[in-house]
């Protein structure tokens, strides 16, 4: 595991209702979600179990580059 490890992609939800779009985290990157909106594809959909599973390696997921850039200057981050 890496020295940096984020737990919102197991434990943070937001949804943009109007937009149809989700986040596994305030500032992670939106992704679109199907019409028909289920606990699968909040849970288990392709991106987040790449995110996780990025996480849990070590690897920087694309979805979280914000909080990669922070840390880049500050070397901290959300």
């Amino acid at each position: 595991m890496s020295n940096t490890f984020c737990s919102k992609a197991w434990q943070e939800v937001n949804f943009f209702l109007s937009d149809r779009k989700i986040k596994h985290c305030c500032r992670a990157q939106p992704q679109m979600f199907p019409e028909l909106l289920s606990r699968d594809f909040i849970d288990g959909n392709e991106e987040i179990l790449d995110r996780r599973q990025k996480l849990l390696t070590g690897d920087k997921p694309q979805g979280c580059i914000a909080c990669w850039e922070q840390e880049e200057q500050s070397g901290t981050s959300y």
